[in-house]
C-alpha cells in the first residue's frame, strides 16, 4: 500500500473562505465585516472607517468606506437611528449621527443631511428665526394651530 505524503492532499483555502482548523476539508465562507484572501486561517475585520457589505470578500480594497448616514465599527455598518442625520464620510462613533432640531424628525433611518429633517405632526416649518438658521438649512417648527391641518411630518 503505498503512502501519501500528508502534505499532497493539502490545498489552501480559497479567497473569500477561511480554513481554521488544519485538515479542513470544507471552508467557511468570510463573515460580513470581514474579507480572506487564499489561504487565511482566520477571518480579517474591515479596516477602521470601512465595512464589508456582504460575505465571501477576497480582499481588503472589497472593503468599502463607511458612508454619510452611518457610522462604522468592527467591520460593519449601523445607520443613524430615525430623528438624526450624519453628513460626514467615515464615521467610526455613534456620536456622529446629529439630533434633528426640537420637534422634527427625519423619515427613515440613515438619513445624510440635517435638510432630511421635518417638522413632526402637529408642528409646521416656521420661517427662519435669523440669517444663520436660514444658511444653515436649520428648521424651526412650531406648534399647530386648530384651523391648520398638521396630521403629516413636512
Amino acid at each position: 500500500m503505498e503512502q501519501l505524503d500528508s502534505q499532497s492532499n493539502c490545498t489552501a483555502c480559497s479567497a473569500g473562505a477561511y480554513c481554521e482548523a488544519p485538515g479542513t476539508i470544507i471552508p467557511s465562507s468570510c463573515p460580513v465585516g470581514h474579507f480572506c484572501e487564499a489561504g487565511t486561517a482566520q477571518p480579517v475585520p474591515c479596516p477602521a472607517l470601512t465595512y464589508g457589505s456582504g460575505t465571501g470578500l477576497q480582499n481588503e480594497s472589497q472593503c468599502l468606506p463607511c458612508e454619510p448616514g452611518y457610522w462604522c465599527s468592527a467591520g460593519k455598518n449601523y445607520s443613524c437611528n430615525e430623528g438624526f442625520y450624519n453628513e460626514a464620510t467615515g464615521s467610526d462613533d455613534p456620536e456622529t449621527c446629529m439630533r434633528c432640531p426640537e420637534q422634527s424628525t427625519t423619515d427613515a433611518k440613515g438619513s445624510t443631511s440635517r435638510t432630511d429633517c421635518k417638522c413632526a405632526p402637529k408642528y409646521f416649518a416656521a420661517a427662519a428665526g435669523n440669517a444663520a438658521e436660514a444658511e444653515a438649512g436649520t428648521i424651526r417648527c412650531e406648534i399647530c394651530t386648530s384651523s391648520m391641518d398638521c396630521t403629516a411630518a413636512g
